[in-house]
């Protein structure tokens, strides 16, 4: 059906394909080289949950899989719209940036990547943000760690705790559109 060794970043696989519903799919996943061992994830994104099942023959024990579940945000930076001074510059540059209040109904680490023409920065928040000191309840920031100038974040959510994820860009005064995915093990809700 697929096959691929390094589309994805950093020498690692990436397949896309179109799954049919209610239909059993093998994924066998092994190493360029030979002999090699070690750990590995595997993160599927698509419009419903995906169950994996270890096929691992009997003489090795395989923990189960939590699915995983994927959510996307669309949002754009606009010339009227919200701005702040970040405290790591001398000056008082201007970054436009769009603030997302988050929260999931399932505990676990999530991953929120951007994905822009635009070279994206992203704050996250744990309760509150405020433009005016950003670094109160800060949780995490990122630059460049999704590839291609977009931010990739891990983060592990409590269920039901409210978090805001800013988007902004790593240059003042940067306009244009912008998407988020967030996997994990629930949807991620945007309020």
């Amino acid at each position: 059906m697929a096959k691929d060794d390094d589309s994805g970043d950093e020498l690692q696989f990436r397949i896309k394909v179109y799954l049919e519903a209610n239909r059993m799919y093998f994924l066998v996943v092994t190493t360029h080289s030979d002999s090699v061992t070690g750990n590995f994830t595997i993160s599927a994104v698509g419009p419903a949950v995906i169950s994996f099942n270890s096929s691992i023959p009997s003489t090795t024990t395989a923990e189960p899989t939590t699915p995983v579940v994927s959510s996307s945000f669309d949002g754009q930076l606009v010339r009227d719209g919200l701005y702040f001074s970040r405290p790591e510059n001398d000056t008082e540059p201007q970054f436009y940036y769009y603030p997302f209040r988050l929260s999931v109904s399932v505990a676990g680490t999530y991953i929120f990547q951007s994905g822009s023409t635009m070279d994206t920065v992203d704050y996250f928040y744990n309760t509150s943000f405020d433009p005016f000191n950003i670094a109160t309840n800060m949780m995490a920031k990122d630059d460049d760690s999704g590839g291609h100038l977009q931010f990739r974040i891990e983060a592990y959510l409590e269920s039901n705790q409210t978090y805001v994820l800013v988007v902004t860009t790593h240059w003042e005064l940067v306009t244009g559109n912008f998407s988020i995915t967030a996997i994990g093990p629930s949807s991620v809700g945007s309020k």
